[in-house]
């Protein structure tokens, strides 16, 4: 397998810099594995328009309790306590509350920090809020808003989690996802987040083309295909997602709804091997790492030198490395050379040593 030197090797993100940290308002990458996120259910309350996932009240997906019990158990037990943190999301994590409640407290007495996603629906009251954020203990709460669950959930529910996280001095910040489109509708919503939460709580990201957000992300600012695949590094990758029906993905990005068959982002199920070994075998992943270090650009110069070259894309609409790894694993060929690029020893000796002097992890190839 062919590779090629990127100008990005000269980048070095120290292991300071990749901690993960609220207190300056900025994203950054935590450790490899350090962290995992548990999909408790695919149902909502609500059908936003823009879902990546798709969720809503029709879905019926949702964890076996006990299996994910055993799943903490496994988490725990990996890497000699390597994972510290477990991440609640769905769907709606509060649709399935007495799962959620047992589970946070589940997690909290093998000693693993617990964090939630949730849109809010349930704080209607100041009593209800702290009453329920009280029993579950959580390190931090992501809250969704934006003009797409505003058309369902009032911002006063938003305000509410908010206020309630910062009196019992919970990490909360607050994701928003905007396209030009609604531009217009996000600003007034933005100033009214700003009337209670600082700036640097909020998170602003794109509506991905994936799920029912297909049809609702817009690049009419962006509309020719005219740019070369994104450097940009993937910094979800480095935190894994287990479905409700045991199935783990890279990340929680779009490509929860390709297929799992050739993709190399698709790691493995539970329901057929541990954790430990799926986990293992992550460590291992080339291309994952690669994504991880050189973002899509690492894949389309791999394809443009050894695999199906004819089927890339001619250009991409934007430098989200979100929008460069679903063009590319949407591609059947293209998917299935990438799998397979993933057994390459020349290819995990590169990557491996790239992880090691630019993200400070160790190598350790099988």
């Amino acid at each position: 397998m062919m590779v090629e030197k990127n100008r990005n090797e000269e980048v070095v993100r120290s292991p300071q810099d990749r901690a993960t940290s609220s207190d300056n308002g900025e994203f950054v990458e935590p450790p490899f594995l350090s962290q995992v996120g548990l999909f408790l259910t695919f149902r909502c309350t609500i059908c936003c328009r823009h879902c990546m996932v798709g969720a809503g009240p029709h879905r019926t997906e949702e964890v076996d309790l006990n299996e994910a019990i055993d799943w903490l158990h496994q988490i725990v037990s990996y890497g000699n306590g390597h994972i510290k943190s477990i991440g609640f999301t769905g769907g709606e994590p509060f649709y399935c509350w007495d799962k959620l409640l047992k589970l946070a407290h589940t997690a909290r007495q093998l000693g693993l920090t617990h964090t939630i996603m949730t849109n809010g629906f349930w704080a209607k009251s100041k009593q209800k809020t702290r009453s329920l954020l009280v029993q579950l203990q959580p390190s931090d709460v992501s809250i969704s808003t934006d003009v797409y669950h505003a058309e369902y959930i009032p911002v006063e529910n938003v305000a509410r989690v908010f206020e309630t996280c910062r009196d019992l001095g919970i990490r909360c910040d607050i994701t928003l996802a905007c396209e030009p489109n609604v531009l217009e509708q996000t600003r007034p919503l933005v100033q009214q987040i700003l009337s209670f939460a600082p700036r640097e709580s909020i998170r602003a990201t794109r509506v991905f083309p994936s799920g029912r957000g297909e049809s609702q992300a817009d690049f009419c600012d962006e509309s020719a295909m005219d740019k070369p695949p994104s450097e940009i590094p993937c910094l979800f990758a480095t935190v894994p997602y287990i479905l409700p029906n045991g199935d783990i993905i890279a990340c929680v990005g779009p490509i929860i709804n390709l297929p799992r068959k050739n993709n190399p982002l698709f790691l493995g199920s539970l329901r057929e091997r541990s954790l430990a070994e799926i986990f293992d075998d992550s460590q291992n992943n080339p291309v994952l790492h690669g994504l991880r270090i050189w973002g899509p650009r690492f894949w389309h110069r791999l394809v443009e030198a050894r695999g199906p070259k004819s089927s890339l894309p001619e250009g991409y609409y934007t430098d989200c490395p979100c929008e460069g790894c679903i063009a590319l694993l949407k591609d059947p060929e293209i998917s299935a050379f990438l799998n397979k690029a993933v057994l390459s020893q020349k290819l995990r000796s590169y990557v491996s040593q790239a992880r090691q002097r630019l993200l400070q992890e160790p190598i350790d190839v099988d």
